[in-house]
C-alpha cells in the first residue's frame, strides 16, 4: 500500500503585492521549465552555463518572493563558481540542489493550483 504523503504549499512572501502578484502565476507556472533546464545542463557538463543561468534564477526567485529558493541557487551558483573543475562531491550537492529546487517548485505550485479551483 502507498504511503501518501502531504505536500505543504509554499506561498510567496509578495503574494499580496499587487505588482508582483500579476505575474506570480506565470513565473510560478515556469518553474517545472526552469528545473528541467538545469537537469539538462547538468546532464551536458555544462556547467558555465549552469552557474549563469543559477545566477538568473536567483534573481527571479527573489524578485517573486522566494526566498528558500533564492538561497538555493545562489548557492549552487556559488559552487560552480568556486572552481574551475567541479569535483564528483560538489556536482552531487548541485544535483541535490535541483532535486530541492524540483521539490520546492511543486509547493509552489500547489498554491496556484488552488487558487485556480
Amino acid at each position: 500500500m502507498e504511503e501518501l504523503v502531504e505536500v505543504r504549499p509554499l506561498y510567496s512572501i509578495y503574494a499580496d503585492d499587487p505588482v508582483v502578484e500579476t505575474h506570480l502565476n506565470n513565473f510560478v507556472t515556469s518553474m517545472p521549465q526552469i528545473i528541467l533546464n538545469c537537469k539538462n545542463m547538468i546532464a551536458k557538463n555544462d556547467w558555465v552555463s549552469l552557474s549563469r543561468y543559477f545566477h538568473k534564477i536567483n534573481g527571479s526567485y527573489s524578485t517573486y518572493g522566494y526566498p528558500e529558493l533564492q538561497e538555493l541557487a545562489a548557492y549552487a551558483e556559488l559552487i560552480i563558481r568556486a572552481k574551475d573543475d567541479l569535483k564528483v562531491s560538489e556536482k552531487k550537492v548541485v544535483v541535490s540542489i535541483v532535486s530541492n529546487l524540483e521539490d520546492l517548485s511543486i509547493r509552489a505550485n500547489r498554491v496556484i493550483e488552488w487558487l485556480m479551483r
